[in-house]
């Protein structure tokens, strides 16, 4: 990493969800009372809608813009439908918070930021998608993406802090999601990124160390370039389209979601209790609770006894919309190939085979396209039947999405 270092939505009220999935006959989905979360702030949130007027970005409809947004180079070109082109080299987006997110050369208040973005050839090497103050960096080296941070404790000695996931593919969208968390009182300092709702490993600094900033970027944020002003990173830009970009507190919850992004597991790690740990490569964005204690799981799949037998998942940062209206309709899919007698029109007491291991799959359906991604199995029929308690039945796979039409009924797998 190059170092310059200093000397010295209007959102109202957001709506969490609880979703109550039993996993066994039933596949429920539950719209429960939502409480009020406090409304953490948004710095950015645009889809570029508006215009450029020379050097200046002007917002659009409901985008967000606590700062300036301006060319870096030449300007973007509008992409029909909403976003931008990025030509490369010297060219990119800058956004000038009025936040303050630093003090005495070091990154000290964290952020999220995620970004909606497609190339159409491999990106240069060190190319950036997106950057913060000179230190903070999400960019192509070779076949990885590569993210994390530079520190300068002693002001003379700099340390990098980085991971990497493999470069996500050309010619589909791509989301990225970062949250810097500064150390505080001697603590680490950390930045996690998740690309398309998978998780990579977290960067962490030594105790104590916080990124630096670099001269005349405080409070920047680059958007497909390097805000450090080295002349060695002048020439970083990313070569493709961003459709949207995002700036909030560290706290506020993702906007910009894919359809798997809260629950994907396969049933490969362990219940403690009634508590799911995640398996390696697994992805939970909240809590997963059985209704009975230590399920049995085998051969990725979970065995419940039926009655009140199920899971209770709960995500975290995220809302189903604005003050009383919930606008993001959910449906599920639950998706198992089992014996043609298990219906929902059987006995209470009627048995299933185990289906072979699929996995739980659930989340939004936030992203440009309207249509949620195909269910991973072929052989998953389901209808929808009255509430009764479920017959007992091995499960290992349920699947929910946003749709432009919500379902509230229970829905009974057959």
């Amino acid at each position: 990493m190059l170092h310059t270092a200093s000397r010295g939505c209007s959102r109202s009220w957001l709506r969490r969800l609880t979703a109550l999935i039993a996993v066994s006959a039933l596949a429920f989905v539950a719209l429960p009372n939502v409480a009020v979360a406090a409304n953490p702030t948004e710095y950015l949130d645009v889809s570029f809608g508006g215009t450029f007027a020379e050097d200046t970005y002007t917002t659009g409809g409901d985008e967000v813009a606590k700062g300036s947004v301006t060319k870096h180079g030449s300007i973007p070109t509008k992409l029909d439908g909403g976003g931008i082109t990025l030509a490369g080299g010297t060219n990119g987006v800058t956004f000038t918070s009025t936040e303050s997110f630093s003090a005495s050369g070091k990154v000290n208040k964290g952020f999220r930021a995620e970004m909606e973005y497609r190339t159409t050839q491999k990106p240069s090497n060190l190319a950036t998608l997106f950057s913060a103050m000179g230190n903070i960096f999400v960019r192509a080296n070779g076949s990885n993406l590569e993210y994390g941070f530079s520190t300068n404790p002693s002001g003379s000695t700099w340390n990098d802090y980085k991971k990497s996931v493999t470069l996500p593919s050309n010619n589909v969208k791509h989301i990225i999601q970062l949250t810097y968390l500064p150390g505080s009182d001697g603590a680490a300092s950390t930045l996690q990124l998740s690309v398309d709702g998978v998780a990579g490993e977290t960067a962490t600094s030594a105790a104590g160390e916080l990124a630096a900033v670099s001269d005349s970027v405080k409070n920047k944020f680059g958007i497909g370039y390097e805000v450090n002003p080295a002349s060695g990173a002048a020439s970083r830009g990313l070569a493709g389209d961003v459709f949207r970009v995002r700036v909030a507190d560290s706290n506020a919850p993702w906007e910009i979601l894919d359809a798997s992004q809260l629950l994907h597991v396969d049933f490969n790690g362990t219940f403690s209790g009634t508590s799911y740990t995640a398996a390696s490569g697994e992805q939970m964005l909240g809590s997963l609770v059985s209704r009975s204690a230590n399920p049995s799981i085998s051969n990725s799949a979970v065995t419940l006894g039926g009655g009140t037998a199920g899971f209770d998942f709960t995500p975290t940062d995220f809302t189903l919309g604005d003050n009383e209206a919930i606008t993001t309709p959910l449906t599920t899919r639950p998706c198992s190939a089992r014996a043609a007698t298990c219906s929902c029109a059987t006995s209470r007491t009627s048995s299933c085979s185990a289906p072979p291991p699929s996995p739980a799959i659930i989340g939004p359906t936030t992203r440009s396209s309207p249509r949620p991604p195909r269910v991973r199995s072929t052989s998953c029929r389901w209808r929808t039947c009255p509430m009764r308690p479920a017959p007992a039945r091995s499960s290992s796979c349920a699947w929910m999405a946003a749709t432009p039409r919500p379902r509230t009924s229970p829905v009974w797998l057959t």
